[in-house]
């Protein structure tokens, strides 16, 4: 521990407390439990700083910071900073310490106030408290930028296919005809996806042989991995499979930039991958041709989700077969060049922002552990940092 660094305990430096059920009434006022936002009231019942931690089950020690009005709920609880603690600098604390080690129950993980209070943090003074936070919150609010702008992109690529492929908008002086779908555009056809695309399905190599994940370089991904990132891009799997775990098993082997479609339990979730890849058997994997770009079938999914889920059957949890999917009808159109350029030029910010954000997410991640222990001083950080912009 650095010389002028001191050890306290949490209830030192943090008032800790429970939050409450969470209110009935709808509204916009965010409702945090133990995963983050759990819904919207029109109450709160807090309005400055907090740092809010999931108090019970599979999201107990979680750690939020929020700065806004907010209501937290009773699945956790709230800390703000005493005198001698900067809140946001605990909130990166929290989040190194790991507070799920220290959960006890028997049934479920819980954390309790007197838990916490008695853990141990050594705090360095609090302009370096400030300083440390205020580095780790840049590379934070670039990425909650990114995000920000990818939100505002992917809006951009759904108007620019509806403008396209439902309102026809750049044909409307030409002359239409009759279809299946209703007036296209002389010279467009509507076709059936699966005459249209390949379309693949995935498969889980067993488990508990190890010869087949060991060393694992194929992606191989569960449809959790799309919930979890909720990207139109995704640049990693959660867990990878090797050559005799493809061979092994019914998971397929697929190109870059196809389009993975979640067809079980969580219908729809979609994500485009960025290197070949392989998923289980939760998955339509489309994959775009000549005849079919990966930016009109990503919009035309999420345009025709609805209809999608309709084709859905199942008694323990829904899903949409390969048969039914393949049966759907889609849009050919012809002369649409300019559709493709600006829609590639959307994508390709997309994708540039998410790969931004891996890098600033392994920067954070390196950062927070040295920074929060001390084993760099901010002195030490500014001169590698300035090591780096000169010889750039």
């Amino acid at each position: 521990m650095p010389k002028n660094w001191k050890t306290y305990k949490l209830e030192e430096v943090l008032d800790i407390k429970n939050g409450k059920s969470k209110p009935k009434e709808t509204g916009d006022i965010p409702i945090y439990g133990g995963n983050g936002v759990l819904g919207y009231t029109n109450r709160f019942n807090n309005d400055t700083e907090v740092i809010i931690i999931g108090r019970v089950g599979a999201y107990c020690g979680s750690v939020f910071y929020e700065n806004i009005k907010i209501w937290i709920s009773d699945n956790a609880m709230f800390a703000k900073a005493k005198l001698i603690g900067y809140n946001k600098y605990l909130f990166y604390s929290l989040k190194y310490l790991d507070l799920n080690s220290f959960a006890g129950g028997s049934s479920q993980p819980l954390l309790t106030q007197d838990t916490l209070n008695r853990i141990e943090l050594e705090l360095p003074p609090l302009p370096e408290q400030t300083q440390i936070a205020n580095i780790l919150s840049a590379i934070d609010d670039k990425i909650e930028n990114n995000l920000a702008i990818n939100k505002t992109l992917e809006d951009m690529a759904m108007a620019l296919y509806k403008h396209w492929f439902v309102d026809f908008g750049p044909f409307q002086e030409g002359e239409f005809i009759d279809s299946e779908l209703g007036l296209i555009p002389k010279g467009w056809e509507v076709k059936i996806i699966g005459n249209v695309i390949d379309t693949l399905g995935g498969g889980t190599p067993k488990t508990t042989e190890n010869s087949y994940w060991e060393n694992g370089d194929i992606l191989w991904y569960s449809p959790t991995d799309l919930t979890r990132d909720n990207a139109m891009f995704s640049l990693d799997s959660s867990k990878r499979i090797n050559n005799l775990g493809l061979l092994k098993s019914s998971a397929k082997l697929f190109p870059p930039y196809s389009l993975l479609m979640s067809s079980r339990a969580t219908i729809g979730a979609l994500t485009i991958n960025t290197i070949k890849a392989s998923t289980n058997q939760g998955f339509i994997t489309m994959i775009p041709n000549d005849n079919m770009s990966v930016y009109q079938l990503y919009s035309w999914t999420k345009w025709n989700m609805d209809l999608i889920i309709s084709k859905s059957n199942g008694s323990t949890f829904k899903e949409i077969s390969k048969a039914n999917f393949r049966s759907l009808e889609i849009v050919v159109g012809q002369n649409i060049e300019l559709f493709l350029r600006e829609s590639k030029n959307i994508f390709d910010k997309v994708e540039n922002n998410i790969q931004e954000n891996q890098s600033l997410t392994k920067l954070r991640d390196t950062l927070l552990p040295k920074l929060i222990s001390g084993e760099v001083r901010l002195k030490e950080f500014r001169e590698e940092e300035d090591a780096e912009i000169n010889s750039a």
